[in-house]
Order: C-alpha cells, then structure tokens, then sequence
C-alpha cells in the first residue's frame, strides 16, 4: 500500500523538479531576502558603532550651556553641528534629513542655578531609524549626567554654608569638575554585562527561520494547489477511477508535499548555517525534529486550505492573506516578544508561532532538547488536527 502511496508522491516531485521557477521560489528568493533582512537587522543591533550629527541651538551661552555642549561633543556617538537658523533645521528634521535639534533657550544657565531648566529636544516621534535612536539616547543620557553634575555642584554650595562657611565658588566648581571626572572615567558604580549563554547571536538568528518557514507555507499551499488545477482539467477524476483508494492518492500527494517543504527547510537552514553562520543551537537532533513537525503541520495546513477553497482563482488571495497574517502574528517578520499581549495570544493558532517559538528556543536562548519538546509536539499536534479537518471535508466527489 505504501508502494502505491510513494508512487503518487514521486510523481508530484518529479514534477515539481522540472519546474525550475518554483526550485527558484523556493531557494533564491528566500535566500536573498534573508541576505539583505539580516543585514539590515545586524547593523541596528550594532548601534553602539554608529556616529550621527545633532544640530544644536544655543541661544543661552551661559557656562551650563557650555558645559552641556562640551558634554555632548565627548559623547563618542555624536557629532555636534552649532546651527543657528531655527526654521530651517526643523523643517530638515520634518523631512528627514536631520535625525533632530536640540534647541538650548535663553536664560538656560541661570534656570540651571534655580534648579528648573529645561532644553528642548526636537525630532520626529515616528523616526525608528538607528541615527535617530542613538541620537535620542546619547543627549537624553548627556543631559542627565549635566543635571547631576548641577545637582552636585549646588550640594557642595549648600555643604559650605552648613559648615559655617561662605561659599566659594572657585573650590565649588572644582569640586564639582573633579567629581564630574570621575563619574565619567571611573564611576563607582557600573554595570558589566554578561551573555547568558555564551554565544553571539544576531538579527539573522531569527530572520532565516521566519522566512524559511514563510517561504515554506507558500510552497506548501502552492503544491496543495495542484490538486485544485488537477480536479479542473479531471486529472484527479481520472486518478480517483483508477485502482486506487482514495486515501492512498490523497497520501501521496500530501507526502509529496510533506518532503518538499522538509527538504526546502533542511536546505535553507544549512545553507543559513554555512552562508551566514548562524547558530544551530545546542542539539541538531531538536533541531531536526522541529523541521519535521513544521513541516508536517504546514503540509496539514495547506491541506486544510484546499479542503475549503474550490478554484485556483479563489487559493491564490486566500492562501496569500493566511501566509502572510500567519508570518506577521507568528513571529517570522519579527521576535513575538515584541509583540502586544492580545497579538501573543492570537498567535497561539498559527504554526509559525510554535515553530518560531521552538527555533528561537534553540538557536538564540540555547534550550535543551527537553525544554523545545514541548513546542514540538505541539507541532505535531496542530498537524493532527488540520489533517482531521482536511479529511471530512475534502471534496473527493467534486474532482
């Protein structure tokens, strides 16, 4: 009886070898988006080596001005630019060419004495971009560290009069210098960082299992199509009135379809592995079973989706909004941590979300083969029941 199936199946991927625009779909394309995503991903992980230009404003010129300034031209991220036409630089942050102003109002300095001055920072909300982050970070960072440094400077001026002194503003500001310097070359306090596990990862950690995966349900519902196109031109009529049971022709196809998106996954992945190296995670066997049960469950959707649509024309969109709603929900445009409560818990329907889930485990957190068994027999699982649902209501009788 297998025999019979692996015919139906060898068929398929006879087929399926000879189309060299779907082996391109398969491979290239995948290929190169994760090429040019991961890059882009990598370089915003590397914030800390990029240097941006901040205009700035002085409209005070008072020494805490100056000394904000002085701040921000030692920050190693900033290039300051001192400008002075304020109407043509925020129209350059409107329009994207400044990543943003910091405008230093009149009386600034002597607001800083009193304890309540201000600056004002001017940029785009929306700006996501690396310039634009790292800029915003380094003079909110700049600024605190100037608001300590008056901070400290008026707490040495109010120690002198306690101590039945008169203040001397020459000791004070050198006081205050010196403890500046200090918190800045050597601070008592720092923070040192640890990589949990030990190994580096990167934006394309999780860039080649989304898109493989996303690329990988596309291929599925496009060979499920097959069986469409078949029943319109009474291929799978003529198929179902030869001596074969009906199950026996549905399972070829679907083990078709079930060792087209294996190899499709096992080649990306090592391809991933070898062209940007990235980490396969602590035990390959986890890894090879996560690939089977993603594979069996998208081949299971595919299924479920051709039970449901009945003509190419309508597979096409249909198919198109699932891939893609499953891609962005589950996680294989983006982690899913970012993602709000209410989306986590939707994504609980969509492979990716297991799938992702499991391949994230492994190749960026260094789970275990035990700690992913969870998600993959949760793949497994969900396979099971689209497979159920495929099988009562695929239409055997409309081919």
């Amino acid at each position: 009886m297998f025999g019979k199936i692996w015919d139906v199946a060898a068929k398929d991927l006879l087929q399926l070898r000879k189309d060299r625009g779907a082996l391109i779909m398969m491979f290239a394309v995948p290929l190169l988006l994760m090429a040019v995503l991961g890059s882009i991903f990598n370089s915003a992980g590397s914030a800390s080596s990029v240097t941006t230009t901040l205009p700035v404003i002085d409209r005070d010129g008072g020494p805490q001005a100056r000394t904000l300034i002085a701040a921000l031209r030692h920050a190693p991220t900033l290039k300051v630019q001192m400008r002075s036409n304020r109407a043509a630089v925020e129209k350059a942050v409107r329009d994207g060419d400044q990543v943003g102003l910091l405008i230093i109002p009149a009386g600034f300095s002597s607001a800083v004495r009193s304890g309540h001055g201000h600056a004002t920072y001017y940029a785009v909300a929306g700006n996501q971009s690396v310039d634009a982050q790292v800029a915003r970070d380094t003079v909110q960072a700049v600024v605190q560290r100037v608001s300590l440094g008056a901070v400290m400077t008026g707490a040495i001026a109010r120690a002198e009069r306690l101590s039945g002194g008169s203040v001397n503003p020459g000791l004070t500001s050198r006081l205050a210098a010196q403890a500046d310097h200090q918190l800045s070359a050597s601070p008592p306090v720092a923070l040192r960082s640890v990589n949990a596990t030990g190994n580096e990862s990167s934006g394309i950690d999780n860039t080649v299992p989304g898109y493989a995966l996303m690329f990988a349900l596309f291929a599925v519902t496009a060979g499920a199509g097959s069986i469409l196109q078949e029943k319109e031109s009474g291929t799978f009529k003529r198929l179902l009135i030869a001596p074969l049971p009906p199950f026996v022709l549905l399972g070829g196809k679907l083990l078709a379809q079930f060792i087209q998106t294996l190899v499709q996954l096992t080649v990306l992945f090592a391809l991933g592995a070898l062209l940007f190296k990235i980490n396969l995670g602590p035990s390959i066997p986890a890894l090879a079973l996560v690939i089977i049960g993603t594979s069996f469950a998208a081949t299971g959707l595919g299924m479920i989706l051709v039970s449901f649509v009945r003509s190419q024309r309508q597979l096409r969109p249909v198919t198109t909004l699932v891939v893609l709603a499953f891609s962005a929900l589950g996680g294989s445009w983006w982690p899913i941590s970012i993602e709000p409560t209410w989306m986590r818990e939707v994504s609980r329907i969509t492979l990716n979300s297991w799938a992702m889930e499991a391949f994230n485990g492994l190749m960026i957190f260094d789970k275990t083969f035990v700690q992913v068994l969870p998600y993959i027999a949760a793949l497994f699982v969900y396979g099971l029941i689209c497979f159920g649902i495929a099988w009562r209501t695929f239409r055997f009788r409309e081919a």
